[in-house]
């Protein structure tokens, strides 16, 4: 709602920061400590978030209470973490050196994770040898969801932006829009318009 800014520390605790008293409403410590928090991401509702870090963790938060309620280990440092905007126990993360996965933290004991595809979709007569060579060194470094959720928009270290439709996990368009890693993308609330 704007009324709550969440922030991150490179020595892994996370500040809730109150933009009307300008004080800081919670302090939430999960992550290892000296190990910086990589991202945050808040719930359609306000409610939850979701932060990741280079301890290779991403942890789903209760702000009601600030309580835990997922900590799960992605097994490699988390580059970015994003919730599903209508389902909070739903989030995509992109991994370093290791591909982006889909992340269902319903289960309380194990979270089961989805790999997700890094290499571009090409037309049939852009196959070849080489071609697959270079596609197998492409990483993800940033995913978000669409508003609807059905989509993912995942951004690479060679700079492809991928569309990903979410239940079937492949990439249904790709487009190069650099030559240098897309590092971070926000879509406005509409989904018309997408900042890389």
């Amino acid at each position: 709602q704007g009324d709550l800014l969440a922030s991150g520390t490179a020595k892994g605790a996370i500040a809730i920061f109150d933009l009307e008293t300008h004080g800081v409403a919670r302090k939430l410590h999960g992550h290892t400590p000296g190990r910086q928090v990589q991202s945050l991401s808040w719930s359609a509702c306000g409610r939850y978030l979701l932060s990741s870090s280079v301890d290779w963790k991403t942890i789903l938060w209760d702000l009601h209470d600030g309580s835990r309620i997922r900590t799960v280990n992605l097994g490699a440092p988390v580059y970015i973490a994003e919730l599903h905007p209508h389902n909070h126990l739903l989030c995509t993360a992109a991994l370093f050196e290791a591909h982006p996965v889909l992340v269902a933290l319903d289960e309380p004991s194990a979270a089961s994770r989805l790999s997700l595809p890094s290499a571009p979709k090409r037309s049939a007569y852009e196959h070849d040898d080489k071609q697959a060579a270079q596609d197998a060194k492409n990483i993800t470094t940033v995913t978000v969801f669409t508003p609807s959720g059905n989509h993912i928009i995942a951004g690479t270290t060679k700079g492809w932006l991928n569309i990903i439709h979410a239940q079937s996990r492949t990439v249904i368009y790709s487009i190069r829009l650099s030559n240098k890693a897309l590092l971070l993308m926000r879509l406005t609330t509409s989904g018309r318009d997408l900042l890389v």
